[in-house]
């Protein structure tokens, strides 16, 4: 992906896993986006950000962005690995309800199932 920010994609059951490395900020938005777009056209998505160093502002908005367009058509973008910092920033910012955060890819597995 380039511009700070790697990726590595693992299929499991009902869900494509997407392992990020490095940051995730204005600059690599577009292509992150088009990233988990793709993703979101087949099925549903769960996003690694364990070992993301940097989420930008533009970063939590194309996290946003990302959950609410897989779920105009039907799919979820599952978030792992989020640092608690960032989690409570996104509940002050009224933003919490955009995202479904867990801890580990079969504890997304079954939040994809509840909420799908």
């Amino acid at each position: 992906m380039g511009s700070g920010l790697e990726y590595s994609l693992e299929d499991r059951d009902a869900a494509r896993v997407v392992h990020l490395t490095g940051s995730v900020t204005g600059v690599n938005r577009a292509a992150f986006e088009s990233l988990i777009e793709e993703i979101t056209m087949k099925g549903n998505c769960i996003i690694n950000l364990s070992a993301v160093s940097m989420l930008s502002t533009s970063g939590i908005t194309a996290l946003g962005d990302v959950s609410l367009n897989a779920r105009k058509k039907g799919k979820r973008v599952v978030l792992m690995g989020m640092h608690p910092a960032i989690i409570r920033t996104l509940e002050q910012l009224d933003m919490y309800d955009y995202f479904i955060f867990v801890d580990s890819v079969e504890e997304g597995l079954l939040k994809i199932r509840y909420y799908t």
